[in-house]
């Protein structure tokens, strides 16, 4: 496939994220999963946006600072696509989404004690007796509520999602 960087990128990401809407129809899967190919999708996503084209995108889980900054000349295509009427709506839809792409974010693995819907980590308390107890965390066995399909945060990032597929496409 002949493409550039920001192509490939967003390639993937619909790739991931038609992954992810396959899983969210399918009974029995842990949420974990769902919010794996959520997190995938949107990291991609987000490095596809800001990037050139031209340059390899970084390995790290931080791509909406990057995109952030780089966000305001995407209100034509994007910003339109989510219905916003001008660049301060735009930049008003930014901020507010911010908070909610960090956390995303902030699920993917970096520590052993962690949160994270990848891979295993450690919970400490501290006990009534003075002692340490540590009890490990399993992602599949976690509910994630908070990130169920039709959780409102997740309702807010398939909408911006496909806003950047459909203005990418146009």
């Amino acid at each position: 496939m002949g493409c550039n960087w920001r192509q490939a990128l967003f390639a993937q990401a619909r790739a991931d994220y038609g992954l992810y809407l396959l899983l969210t129809n399918t009974d029995g899967v842990p949420v974990c999963y769902l919010l794996q190919m959520l997190q995938k999708s949107l990291e991609k996503l987000l490095k596809a946006l800001s990037n050139d084209g031209l340059t390899p995108p970084e390995t790290k889980h931080e791509a909406f600072d990057v995109f952030f900054r780089s966000a305001g000349g995407q209100f034509q295509t994007i910003g339109r696509s989510l219905g916003l009427r001008d660049s301060r709506e735009w930049e008003s839809y930014l901020k507010g989404l911010a908070p909610l792409i960090r956390l995303m974010e902030n699920l993917a693995p970096r520590a052993k004690q962690q949160a994270n819907s990848e891979y295993p980590w450690e919970e400490r308390e501290f006990a009534a007796d003075g002692g340490i107890r540590v009890a490990l965390r399993v992602p599949a066995q976690e509910g994630w509520s908070e990130w169920a399909k039709d959780a409102h945060r997740v309702v807010q990032l398939q909408r911006f999602l496909e806003a950047c597929f459909e203005a990418e496409s146009a």
